[in-house]
């Protein structure tokens, strides 16, 4: 299997494979091929980040992690492991990739070139787990002026965590392999000729075979098999709570049917009474919404909720950090929150950066006043 599909539908967007690759790899999961299906999700639809990391993130992540140097190099390309930053069970590392002086990494960083770069295969394995992590790559200016060289930001969740046994820390490593880097190319002239004469007037259509590949070309850059195995040490990581009293916001909340084996969803007003903000995620706290009796759990984000009602999808109930400089910090909730929940940051978070936190339902909170 290519990591770009051979057939590609133009009128949809990289968002929208993102999400029919997610909902494949659950019935994958549901039918009982967890590894399988999380092996596929990660390797051909999660190598990228939708928005890419801002300027404060990145000098955030260099300035404030766990330093590596370790370095290899096949094919005249050298893969540079140049630092970490972690918690319990997520962590981004980040490597420099350094081509020959020939080669232009800019177009990849151009969002309109439609130009990209993957590996063939891209595996992490923390210690003690059979399963590979969840894997998220991001392609990013390392500020050294040298075209040929680029930063790669990894984020890295483990599909299972035992509980209270974190997966990452002191005396605990972490396997990465890093396989083939692949340019994904893009033929806007011979796109535009497609346009204009075999699919002229059509609105929804498909490439596919040879005209797919002639589009969006694919070469192998280096046939490498980058391996590192680092340590990743959980940091002293500051807190910042940002309620001096509590708040209402919107959340699907799950009820107890009739019998236990029925179950009710639906978007309703709780009350938060804290919220703690970290570099890599938020600890949001609030009261079982009433009836508790027949209250099961509650997901803080209705937008990115699995099983929220997309009548309810809105900007209003999306949950996310605004920075100061525009850029948009998302979060995602693994799981269905009793009385407090964790939500993961998709990016490292500059508390001193940080505008202000929008919650589901519209209710803003500033984070200036509070911050360091």
């Amino acid at each position: 299997m290519d990591a770009h599909a051979d057939s590609a539908r133009i009128s949809h967007s990289r968002k929208t494979l993102v999400l029919i690759a997610a909902v494949v790899a659950a019935v994958l999961i549901l039918a009982g091929c967890a590894a399988y299906a999380w092996h596929w999700y990660t390797v051909y639809f999660t190598q990228e980040r939708q928005q890419p990391l801002s300027d404060s993130q990145i000098h955030y992540i260099h300035d404030n992690v766990q330093e590596h140097q370790l370095s290899q190099t096949f094919d005249g390309y050298t893969m540079e492991l140049k630092s970490s930053i972690s918690e319990s069970d997520c962590a981004y590392v980040t490597f420099g990739l350094t081509g020959p002086e020939d080669v232009d990494f800019s177009t990849i960083l151009d969002v309109d070139s439609q130009e990209s770069l993957f590996f063939e295969r891209l595996k992490v394995i923390p210690e003690g787990s059979d399963l590979p992590a969840i894997v998220i790559s991001d392609f990013v200016e390392d500020g050294d002026g040298r075209n040929n060289t680029i930063n790669i930001v990894l984020r890295i969740e483990p599909n299972m965590v035992q509980e209270g046994e974190p997966a990452f820390g002191p005396g605990k490593t972490c396997e990465i392999t890093l396989e083939s880097i692949t340019h994904w190319g893009y033929d806007r002239e011979y796109e535009q000729e497609l346009l204009s004469t075999k699919y002229a007037g059509q609105t929804d259509y498909m490439l596919e075979g040879e005209e797919a590949k002639r589009v969006h070309p694919q070469t192998v850059l280096a046939a490498g098999d980058w391996k590192f195995e680092i340590e990743l040490k959980q940091a002293d990581w500051e807190m910042v709570e940002l309620l001096s009293d509590s708040v209402s916001a919107k959340a699907l909340v799950t009820r107890v049917g009739e019998n236990e084996y029925e179950w009710t969803e639906a978007v309703e007003t709780i009350t938060i009474t804290s919220i703690q903000l970290r570099p890599l995620g938020i600890t949001v706290t609030f009261e079982k919404p009433e009836p508790v009796e027949t209250f099961d759990c509650v997901f803080l984000d209705v937008n990115q909720s699995s099983a929220a009602d997309q009548r309810n999808s809105s900007d209003e109930n999306d949950l996310f950090l605004m920075m100061k400089d525009g850029t948009k910090v998302e979060f995602f909730q693994t799981m269905g929150a009793k009385e407090s929940a964790y939500l993961r940051s998709d990016s490292p978070i500059v508390l001193s950066e940080v505008d202000y936190l929008h919650l589901s339902g519209g209710v803003k909170i500033a984070v200036e006043e509070h911050a360091p």
